[in-house]
């Protein structure tokens, strides 16, 4: 396996925005999403929280996609690419990713997903308020036409702690309304789950 790295150290303005707002490494695998991948790339660049590391893992892709993943690399200097030669699936990409995270928080995208602009805000600030280790969104499933096929908004605010009473309902609630069963769409804290590979 070889990992190519076309990324820049963070500049000095990002190490001290990192004392008041905690760096959110954003990991997105890529294999042979060039139809998707700027729109994906975009929605996160464009957050309104900017202190980021974006981690694009190209998967041996046959298309242009780590073409355009370096060049996003030239345009943001945020954006760290790395390149397998041997394919090894989205879970695989997503280690390596995890390998190179240096953030105090980690959320996963998918690219063919494209976040809200205030999404990474949303998560951080209610991650902070909370003092929690995963924040969970919704989301919406549109088709490649850009029909909404359906919603999993998350009404009410669920705080499940580990020491309480109702801990195995709650999960198994979460599980049930299918909010835990993908890596994306949630924001976790990478120290609680430092060692855990998918």
């Amino acid at each position: 396996m070889s990992i190519f790295d076309v990324g820049r150290d963070m500049n000095v303005e990002q190490i001290l925005n990192e004392k008041t707002n905690p760096l959110v490494t954003i990991i997105i695998p890529v294999h042979n999403v060039e139809r998707f991948l700027d729109e994906c790339v975009n929605s996160v660049v464009s957050q309104t929280y900017h202190n980021l590391q974006i981690v694009l893992v190209d998967d041996s892709s046959s298309d242009s996609s780590l073409l355009m993943c370096n060049d996003w690399a030239t345009k943001d200097d945020r954006i760290r690419v790395f390149h397998l030669d041997e394919g090894r699936g989205a879970s695989g990409a997503r280690n390596i990713g995890l390998d190179h995270a240096s953030g105090e928080y980690a959320m996963f995208v998918d690219s063919d997903d494209v976040l809200d602009s205030t999404a990474v805000e949303f998560c951080v600030s209610t991650a902070e308020r909370m003092q929690c280790g995963m924040v969970i969104f919704g989301k919406s499933i549109i088709d490649e036409s850009g029909k909404r096929i359906c919603d999993y908004v998350i009404d009410d605010d669920v705080m499940i702690r580990s020491n309480s009473v109702d801990f195995y309902s709650g999960l198994s609630d979460l599980l049930r309304r299918d909010y835990l069963n993908t890596p994306w769409g949630k924001t976790v804290l990478p120290k609680s789950g430092r060692g855990c590979s998918f």
